[in-house]
Parts: structure tokens; C-alpha cells; sequence
């Protein structure tokens, strides 16, 4: 399995098939003015949307792989704070999710973790 990041998007690749993308955020790094205004200073990360192509075991085990990579480039940036949004149906996603710690923050399922 490959990734790539291509602007705002993780895509995972097994050979030329799409196994799957990541829309994330930008919002890592608050400039000097905002970290002061910020209390305490939380240098946030968002997962957007993930869309997977695959079934079963491989859906969770692409999802994984996608979250892992996007930690890594997360806590490059000095992320403090990571959130996602996941559809409350999809057992399978909020099931990885929870496996990273993620916690439900809202009605909405919105999902975070403390880095």
C-alpha cells in the first residue's frame, strides 16, 4: 500500500487501484498574534472526510494505515489536538478511530484525540 499527499488529500494506492482518501485540514500552526490570544495554545489538525473503496478487514486496515500516516505528518506540524468527522453508521471507521483513542466530542460524532 502507498500514499500520497496531493494538496489536502491522503490517498492510499495498492498498485494503480485507489484503495481509498483522506481530506484534512490546515489548521496546524496558530501565527505569533493568534497564540497569544490562544488559551491554551492548541495547534489543531482536522480529518475532514474519509472515503474508503475497500470492504471488510481491509476497509479498518486502510483507515488505519491512512490515520497513522496523517499522525506522523500531524505532530511534524506540532499538532497538539486532532479531530475527525465520522458518520455515526459507519461502524468500521468510528471502531479505527476509537482504537486511536479518538473520543466523541458532539451530536454530530464529531471525534478528537489529544496528541
Amino acid at each position: 500500500m502507498k500514499f500520497r499527499f496531493k494538496d489536502e488529500y491522503i490517498v492510499a494506492t495498492r498498485n494503480e487501484e485507489t484503495l481509498g482518501w483522506m481530506w484534512v485540514g490546515t489548521a496546524v500552526g496558530a501565527d505569533l498574534k493568534q497564540r497569544r490570544l490562544l488559551t491554551p495554545i492548541r495547534n489543531e489538525a482536522d480529518i475532514k472526510e474519509i472515503v474508503l473503496f475497500v470492504t471488510g478487514e481491509e476497509r479498518a486496515r486502510v483507515a488505519k494505515k491512512m490515520i497513522e500516516t496523517f499522525f506522523v505528518v500531524a505532530l511534524k506540524k506540532g499538532a497538539t489536538l486532532v479531530t475527525a468527522n465520522a458518520d455515526a453508521d459507519d461502524e468500521e471507521l468510528v471502531s479505527v478511530l476509537k482504537s486511536f483513542g479518538f473520543e466523541r466530542t458532539s451530536i454530530a460524532y464529531k471525534m478528537s484525540k489529544k496528541l
